[in-house]
């Protein structure tokens, strides 16, 4: 029982930590995708908080049931980022409404 409480309290705190970091400007920087489109993207290192801890699965899979959690009641897009014939190779997370800050330009956290 207490681990169930641990992963819960995991899943919980990484979501209020990913609200809170898309909506600091500070933590992002402004590129290109390989389309050429403009987007705001950060790398999982760089935030004060670990997600691959709980958003991947101790065998390397992803975390179906925390990657539902922190999509609904985060209100966020978690899907595949870069990919090879083994499955994903890293995870991207956007807010399904865009901060305020970035003026309508996508923003997003790799991580993986």
């Amino acid at each position: 029982m207490e681990a169930v409480k641990t992963i819960l309290g995991g899943v919980v705190d990484l979501t209020e930590n990913l609200v809170r970091a898309f909506k600091d400007p500070e933590l992002f920087t402004l590129a290109e995708d390989e389309y050429g489109t403009k987007v705001y993207w950060t790398e999982s290192g760089k935030l004060p908080f670990n997600i691959e801890e709980i958003l991947i699965s101790c065998d390397g899979r992803c975390n179906w049931d925390s990657i539902d959690y922190v999509e609904k009641q985060g209100n966020m897009w978690i899907h595949a980022g870069e990919r090879d014939s083994f499955g994903w190779l890293t995870g991207v997370i956007e807010p399904r409404k865009l901060p305020e800050w970035t003026n309508g330009i996508k923003v997003e956290i790799v991580y993986g």
